[in-house]
């Protein structure tokens, strides 16, 4: 069976699907028509047929009426423009009132104010009517959100034959451009939105339903089309691990104490080599040494509050590590974890290699005989991470605290 939203066909499903289809699609909000003798199933905006008149209601006499007939109609248009995809229906009206039956009413009127601040807006609505109570409570909540000034106001006389809301905005008559444009913009989302909500709460469909699409052909994609959708995730994601590779490992010397008072010496370094064709940015290195209480990590790396005065200066700015917790020392202790980072942003070109190094001072553990390192590398602004190639493992022979050919680096 063919498949077609908006009247643009996207693909086929298998006809034995045909009724679950169907009941998803409008469970999810969808408007559905079925043509058999054609095998088709076509799919409508959830707020299909919905009618909202958007009307300016600037006074013809006022000096100023064409700016601010301009002024409103902007507002309004962005509105409609906002509501296209849900399948709403926008009749925009130049009169303060129209003959045609609408689900709502909704006329906007601009006025210059010498003594205003900044712009405010006064919502005036039918406290009787159901259905402008409810838009009026949406607005409210959207207008908070977006850090609009407004006030309410209810209107006496009832107006039976269209659900009647009047919102007045109050701006300065010598507003600059760039300040009116970020204000319509905030307004005309806000009241795009509260008439959204308010056919969502009262059609009790899902949001979906109303989106562009573009956006709803990808999503039925995933219905429609599962293999290509899946075969494309494939492609992205071995095309994507091909340019973004590393090879991390870690490199050392063993220095055994001659006291058995004494803890032993680890010296080496953790390399972070880039094999892959893309560049890689400032990776967060993190070390986890178990047990915690026999290992402590040395070397040039600075808690966070010296790396002003601590770091190495160079021509491409600070060089050097650093601890990225201002509590490392207690996360150490607790759970022998350390996050560690470039104290100034870093790039590994391809084939390049970033070398962080260290020494560890080792103990015999009060349980057991045996420590380890292990060691992980993430570059979080490609949400990518590396696990080293190795481990440190250093293991005490029974009733001998000299680790002799006990030490071991496993691949």
């Amino acid at each position: 069976m063919q498949v077609y939203f908006a009247d643009e066909a996207f693909g086929v499903i298998p006809y034995s699907s045909f009724p679950a289809f169907r009941l998803l699609c409008e469970q999810l909000g969808f408007q559905t028509k079925w043509n058999e003798a054609e095998s088709t199933l076509h799919l409508l905006p959830g707020l299909t047929g919905k009618t909202v008149c958007l009307a300016q209601g600037g006074s013809r006499d006022s000096l100023s009426f064409e700016k601010k007939r301009v002024e409103e109609q902007e507002i309004l248009t962005d509105v409609k423009n906002f509501l296209a995809s849900s399948g709403i229906h926008c009749i925009m009206s130049d009169e303060a009132r129209t003959s045609t039956q609408t689900d709502l009413y909704i006329q906007l009127t601009v006025s210059h104010e010498p003594h205003v601040d900044v712009p405010q807006l006064i919502v005036i609505y039918d406290d009787w009517n159901v259905k402008t109570r409810k838009l009026a409570r949406f607005l409210f909540k959207e207008f908070e959100c977006s850090g609009i000034p407004c006030m309410s106001k209810t209107r006496v006389e009832a107006d039976l034959t269209n659900s009647f809301l009047d919102i007045q905005c109050r701006i300065l008559d010598e507003n600059q451009q760039t300040e009116w444009a970020t204000f319509r913009s905030r307004l005309a989302v806000s009241l795009a939105s509260s008439i959204l909500r308010y056919f969502q709460d009262r059609e009790k469909i899902s949001i979906l339903s109303c989106l562009s699409p573009k956006i709803i052909y990808h999503f039925l994609e995933l219905v429609v089309n599962p293999e290509r959708e899946q075969q494309e995730v494939q492609d992205e994601y071995r095309l994507a691990t091909n340019r973004l590779q590393a090879e991390v490992y870690f490199d050392y010397s063993i220095h055994v104490s001659a006291s058995e008072k004494q803890p032993h010496l680890i010296i080496g370094n953790l390399s972070i080599k880039n094999t892959g064709t893309e560049d890689l940015y400032n990776p967060v290195i993190y070390l986890r040494v178990t047990p915690p209480e026999s290992i402590k990590l040395r070397g040039q790396i600075l808690p966070p509050q010296m790396t002003e005065s601590l770091s190495i200066q160079s021509a491409m700015g600070k060089r050097g590590w650093k601890y990225l917790e201002e509590d490392w020392f207690q996360k150490v202790h607790e759970q022998g974890e350390y996050w560690i980072g470039p104290i100034d942003p870093i790039r590994i070109g391809s084939q390049e290699v970033e070398i962080l190094n260290f020494q560890l001072s080792v103990t015999k553990p009060a349980e057991g005989n045996q420590v380890m390192v292990e060691g992980f590398v993430f570059f979080q602004e490609k949400q990518i991470h590396f696990p080293s190639n190795n481990r440190i493992i250093f293991s005490y022979l029974s009733h001998n605290t000299v680790p002799n050919h006990e030490v071991s680096k496993e691949m």
